[in-house]
């Protein structure tokens, strides 16, 4: 309980907010929405866990926008109008309900908080990038690169010395060669 009072002080101090969330069913068949914050203190973005209630009924772009709005005013203690003026992004996974242009959850995010933006959010492009370079050629010879470089470094004392020295002289952190 300390934490979440601490943690809504922080918000309320903060002049703005963004938010993420995502909604996944666990190993035992309940739905959740993950719901993070992130503020900016000292110049520095710091990443908060707010809430991960269970999406109650079917997780259409309704009822996970109802809840993303109760978890926000329940956790921050912001009003409505207050997380309108301080939210100036919204990020989630590319799935319609989440994305839709009509009646996505980030389109209903954008009709309440007038100056935010929404995006797509970066560790699920990413993950879409890997997948889909996984299917292609290139990547199979990135792999390949990467793997006769270790092996060429790997296979003798002398060249592993060499990579440290090499490190070392680019001022880079050393690291060692595992197995």
């Amino acid at each position: 309980a300390v934490y979440v009072r601490e943690l809504a002080k922080l918000i309320a101090s903060s002049d703005y907010l963004a938010v993420s969330c995502d909604e996944s069913t666990d190993v035992s068949t309940t739905s959740r929405m993950s719901i993070h914050v992130y503020i900016e203190r000292n110049w520095q973005r710091e990443a908060f866990l707010l809430a991960l209630p269970e999406v109650e009924g079917r997780p259409d772009a309704e009822t996970l926008y109802a809840l993303l709005v109760k978890s926000l005013v329940t956790h921050t203690s912001l009003s409505h109008a207050e997380l309108a003026a301080k939210c100036i992004m919204f990020a989630a996974d590319g799935a319609s309900v989440l994305q839709g242009e009509y009646m996505g959850v980030t389109t209903r995010v954008k009709a309440l908080a007038l100056f935010v933006s929404g995006m797509h959010c970066m560790s699920h492009r990413c993950n879409l990038a890997a997948a889909t370079l996984d299917n292609h050629d290139v990547m199979f010879i990135v792999v390949n690169m990467v793997r006769s470089a270790y092996n060429f470094y790997v296979r003798s004392h002398v060249r592993s010395a060499g990579l440290v020295d090499c490190q070392s002289t680019l001022a880079l952190p050393v690291h060692k060669l595992l197995r």
